[in-house]
């Protein structure tokens, strides 16, 4: 069975329910988000989303959030 792909990212496996409200990036309402794309701010989902960035760019080696845009 396949293991549903990040609303966000595509890149990394689903584990939270997240809300997002961004419509430049087609966000709207109920997002299924992987652990990398849930804690960051709406304006770096927007670069990952338009961009196609890997989330894990912003984070440090400790797994805390250092690119807040």
């Amino acid at each position: 069975m396949c293991k549903r792909k990040c609303d966000v990212c595509y890149k990394h496996n689903v584990k939270v329910k997240d809300y997002r409200f961004i419509e430049s990036c087609g966000l709207q309402g109920k997002v299924l988000s992987c652990k990398w794309c849930f804690n960051l701010n709406d304006v770096a989902v927007c670069q990952i989303v338009n961009e196609g960035l890997n989330p894990k760019e912003f984070y440090n080696k400790n797994k805390e959030v250092i690119k807040w845009v």
